[in-house]
């Protein structure tokens, strides 16, 4: 059985060997990067550093959040998530409404035929 102080130990151990830095600006997904202003466990910088990293992240910093959300930090934390999911499905009609327009067009202009 492992102790408490071991499991404390080994989870520091694959937390320094984890890095994944590096392949950040490989993520081509919309990414949204959420920290709390007061986070003394990961400081806020590493948020900023993580999300300047990633091509067109989106950062959005909780005022007065810690390293876990509670009340008023989680609901604000949940509007960002929205708003930020909100804007995707927007670009996402953006960019697939044209290629939906012209593809019905075809389709109507496309002769009849008998299968």
């Amino acid at each position: 059985m492992v102790s408490v102080r071991g499991s404390l130990f080994a989870q520091l151990q694959a937390i320094m060997a984890w890095e994944a830095y590096g392949r950040l600006v490989q993520i081509s997904a919309p990414t949204l990067v959420i920290h709390g202003e007061n986070d003394r466990l990961v400081p806020p910088e590493n948020g900023r550093m993580i999300a300047a990293r990633i091509p067109g992240a989106k950062l959005t910093i909780i005022p007065q959040a810690s390293h876990i959300f509670y009340d008023r930090s989680a609901r604000l934390a949940h509007g960002a998530i929205l708003e930020f999911l909100a804007a995707q499905a927007t670009r996402k009609q953006e960019r697939t409404a044209p290629f939906q327009v012209a593809k019905a067009v075809e389709l109507i202009r496309a002769p009849l035929t008998d299968k």
